[in-house]
């Protein structure tokens, strides 16, 4: 059974520890802009499909992750310029 202890920022199974190591460059990735185009597209595709099958099924958070991802993706397309 694996375990996240997150004080420690480790992974714990049981005799095994992996110590995850700190990323040395905080800022986002080149690629980063283009995971959350991708993401934001997925996301308004499934928007789309439930929209026309399941209406029902359309959430708040789905609508929250698409304004989280959009906005996101402005501020790493501002960052980039």
């Amino acid at each position: 059974m694996t375990n996240y202890d997150f004080k420690e920022d480790r992974l714990i199974d049981n005799s095994m520890i992996i110590k995850i190591p700190e990323p040395d460059n905080k800022k986002p990735s080149c690629l980063e802009p283009m995971k959350i185009g991708f993401a934001l597209k997925a996301e308004i595709y499934k928007y789309n499909y439930r929209k026309e099958h399941e209406p029902q099924q359309i959430s708040t958070l789905d609508l929250t992750i698409i304004y989280a991802l959009y906005e996101y993706l402005k501020i790493l397309e501002g960052e980039k310029k």
